[in-house]
């Protein structure tokens, strides 16, 4: 039997325009030599938001340089505390439980990739 599951990322990075990064908002693709492949996406609005469901026990939201705008974040409906890299600035940490979770990010911020362990 086939059960439709949503599209989920697993351990490893993946780029902002990843298929299973769902965007809600105003968010314009950047061009920038210094983002990881020449790009990443950015949102000026405070509403803006964006959902993926991750399976894996910590997530690192990648901002570009210069990034310092911090999402609102949640998880299964839950607000959870982003934590800062205290070797990179531009990266924001969360833990989750072990299994599958629903994510979502609000706010005025850039994204240039997720890291999933």
């Amino acid at each position: 039997t086939y059960t439709a599951r949503p599209p989920q990322l697993g351990r490893g990075f993946h780029q902002e325009d990843h298929w299973a990064l769902t965007y809600a908002g105003d968010w314009q693709t950047v061009r920038a030599e210094q983002a990881v492949l020449g790009q990443y996406r950015r949102s000026a609005d405070p509403g803006a938001d964006l959902r993926f469901t991750v399976d894996g026990r910590r997530v690192t939201l990648v901002m570009p340089p210069g990034g310092t705008a911090h999402p609102q974040a949640s998880v299964d409906g839950r607000p959870i505390a982003l934590q800062p890299d205290r070797a990179d600035p531009a990266r924001l940490s969360f833990r989750v439980p072990t299994g599958t979770h629903q994510v979502l990010l609000v706010g005025a911020f850039a994204i240039d990739g997720l890291i999933i362990e």
